[in-house]
């Protein structure tokens, strides 16, 4: 059974030339043990003709506010290696015009736990210069055409068993030290005084977040109260 949500992500870089993709859906959740095919709509929206490079990749966790529980955890959860995606590259888009890329999603080994799995479709677009319109091979030499490279990541999950939630909330100090010890990941509504965020925590992830002090902490999903609490 999978799970998709149909949003569309506008990428660009501000600057004369400019290298815009719409890209659908946005992210992709599917059974680990039913391996599918999903397909999705890329679309220059630029004036200019673009060459995308696609293919799946694994990121680490990069943040200053969270840390993996598990050293092992990211050769553990790398699913790139269960995807095949087809074309790898659209050699060229024209102005407004569509391509559908397949992605095929592998059954998992049966030595891999439950839990959650993750990679990411790495979409790389470059405004292809008036020669490569033309077929003509760039030239050497010190006069240079640049090409703005511009990446886009769409996330992909898979999933094994039944979703275990284990949450530990902590408030002290003025931080709100969330952790997630399950095998899948933990998503809720945060709401901190009148602000109010959307937390998506991956697996065996630890999240510190700080707040002045007598900040009243709410942890919603739906309409279900998790944690309260005063920093």
């Amino acid at each position: 059974m999978k799970y998709f949500v149909m949003f569309f992500v506008l990428v660009f870089m501000s600057s004369p030339t400019l290298a815009q993709l719409l890209i659908a859906p946005t992210r992709v959740i599917v059974d680990a043990d039913s391996p599918i095919t999903e397909k999705f709509i890329v679309e220059n929206t630029s004036d200019k003709p673009i060459r995308v490079e696609i293919k799946p990749i694994y990121r680490p966790l990069k943040s200053n506010h969270s840390r993996r529980l598990d050293e092992g955890i990211e050769s553990t959860e790398d699913l790139s290696e269960f995807l095949q995606v087809s074309p790898p590259v659209i050699r060229e888009l024209k102005p407004n015009q569509r391509r559908v890329v397949r992605l095929r999603t592998l059954r998992l080994p049966a030595n891999k736990p439950d839990g959650e799995y993750r990679a990411y479709l790495w979409f790389a677009p470059t405004v292809l210069s008036a020669s490569e319109e033309q077929g003509i091979e760039p030239a050497t030499g010190s006069a240079f055409e640049l090409d703005f490279i511009i990446n886009s990541y769409i996330p992909i999950y898979a999933q094994r068993g039944d979703t275990v939630e284990n949450i530990d909330i902590q408030c002290r100090n003025g931080e709100l030290k969330l952790l997630n010890h399950s095998a899948y990941q933990f998503s809720a509504m945060l709401t901190a005084n009148d602000h109010e965020e959307k937390l998506v925590i991956l697996r065996q992830t630890e999240m510190d977040k700080s707040f002045a002090k007598e900040t009243k902490i709410k942890v919603n999903q739906g309409e279900r109260l998790i944690h309260e609490c005063i920093l």
